[in-house]
């Protein structure tokens, strides 16, 4: 068999048989380019764009840690000026005590105090204000002593309007007060039961 395939081949011209290897050599290296190499290109390129995103991945990852950070930084900053801070704000569940707080404070101070009434609590971004009225009578000396001991003690406390009022008769020396004070209370914690739901 051998031997007839020879004698066929040497029988051809050659240019035949250079075309026939041509194209047997073309054949070849297209089922090798469509079968081996055009794949492996593009498995090659597709890992290139995978790299590049992961790449991309990457680095968005740290950039959102380093902002992480910073945030947590910058979170234990402000707690820690809290802690140190000489304003500690009481939640709003301890309005009594703060209405308390106040009356015992204008009765030292030497005033007749007629009422002391709280509205109702309003919710800021950081903190709730109570608005607090306080009415009574008293001298004047009084007056400045409870508005002294409002600025040094009660750092949580601020005057947003006072009046002062001389008594109807020209006898007395009593003066009638009405102080409208603004208590700065703490945000009331969420409790857990509440973010659950």
């Amino acid at each position: 068999m051998n031997s007839r395939l020879s004698k066929s081949i040497a029988s051809r011209p050659l240019w035949q048989v250079d075309a026939c290897a041509a194209a047997l050599v073309c054949l070849a290296a297209g089922v090798w380019y469509f079968a081996g190499f055009a794949p492996l290109v593009e498995a090659r390129a597709a890992r290139r764009d995978l790299e590049t995103e992961l790449a991309g991945e990457r680095l968005k990852l740290e950039q959102q840690a380093e902002l992480v950070k910073k945030h947590t930084s910058s979170l234990e900053t402000a707690r820690q000026k809290q802690a140190a801070s000489r304003v500690q704000l009481k939640t709003v569940d301890h309005v009594n005590q703060q209405v308390a707080d106040l009356t015992r404070m204008a009765i030292e101070a030497g005033l007749v105090v007629n009422e002391v009434r709280p509205s109702s609590p309003v919710p800021q971004e950081r903190f709730t204000t109570v608005p607090i009225r306080l009415t009574g009578t008293g001298r004047y000396e009084a007056v400045t002593m409870l508005l002294g001991r409002l600025r040094s003690d009660y750092h949580d406390t601020g005057i947003t309007g006072f009046t002062l009022r001389a008594p109807t008769d020209s006898t007395g020396e009593e003066l009638k007060v009405e102080l409208n004070l603004v208590w700065y209370a703490g945000l009331v914690p969420v409790r857990a039961e509440l973010k659950k739901k």
